[in-house]
């Protein structure tokens, strides 16, 4: 049995090697495991000894050296758990798991547009990109100017007004508006022609943006999130409706005319006992 396939049987163990706080409610944390190879999209099944296991996107790849990271939203028991623990403490690891983004793509023209904590997904794609694309833009999306995630780093690597756009729910930092409205802005009036958009966040967010895409006729792969316990199409609890597709083997990343083939999409989740959760609008 290979490397690979002995973390997907179970968590192998890693200890923290760094720990940074990105916001209040965010942290990310970076560790290092090898005879793996993910790609940007993918995520790992992480174990929090004595709390749970639970999915996490991977937010930075470095497959030659082995070190990778994780940014985790503190919002339950297990993330928060996660967010508490110390460089030198041990979690476990198993993955990667799903498919991943296209990027090797005819499209020039790329946007990618990410809400929360989503933008942890969508970050090991801007760095492979934007070392090759120069039509490229990215929409960062946060309730407030203290919750962009990796604001500091972007306003670093790309251009605030022409590579980099901002909106808050609040209007402390960019635009006042949902990411969605923004990019509606910037699809009606700019000069750059969208081809591609590339979308993590808030799963109503990016119902409003592959609507835009069926709009105007833009590819689109938005990464879905689901309740998941193995992480490998066996448990079955990530299946979406009607297709019975499911997130963690078929997705997470899904392109425009699957997505449209999914009524659930936007419309309602599930929890762990399978009961419909409509989405607060």
């Amino acid at each position: 049995m290979d490397a690979q396939q002995k973390v997907f049987t179970k968590p192998a163990p890693v200890k923290i090697l760094e720990k940074t706080k990105e916001t209040a409610r965010i942290t990310t944390i970076k560790f290092s495991l090898h005879g793996i190879s993910p790609v940007p999209g993918q995520f790992f099944m992480v174990w929090v000894p004595g709390i749970d296991e639970i999915p996490m996107s991977v937010s930075s790849i470095d497959n030659t050296s082995g070190i990778y990271e994780i940014s985790i939203a503190a919002i339950g028991d297990a993330t928060k758990a996660l967010c508490g623990k110390q460089p030198g403490e041990l979690i476990g690891i198993r993955g990667p798991f799903g498919n991943g983004f296209k990027l090797d793509t005819p499209e020039k023209k790329i946007c990618f547009i990410g809400g929360g904590v989503g933008m942890a997904c969508l970050k090991p794609a801007i760095d492979v990109l934007v070392k090759s694309r120069k039509d490229m833009i990215v929409v960062n999306a946060a309730r407030t100017e203290n919750e962009l995630l990796y604001h500091t780093r972007f306003k670093k690597d790309l251009v605030i007004s022409k590579t980099y756009f901002i909106s808050t729910d609040d209007g402390s930092c960019g635009e006042k508006c949902f990411g969605h409205e923004l990019l509606l802005k910037l699809i009606e009036t700019s000069k750059l022609k969208i081809e591609k958009i590339y979308t993590c966040g808030p799963e109503l967010m990016m119902k409003q943006v592959f609507l835009a895409c069926k709009k105007f006729k833009i590819n689109i792969e938005a990464s879905l999130e689901r309740m998941m316990r193995c992480g490998n199409g066996l448990c079955g609890l990530c299946a979406v409706d009607p297709t019975g597709l499911l997130v963690c083997k078929d997705g997470p990343i899904f392109t425009l005319d699957r997505l449209d083939k999914l009524n659930e999409f936007g419309n309602y989740t599930r929890d762990f006992s399978g009961k419909k959760l409509p989405f607060k609008k």
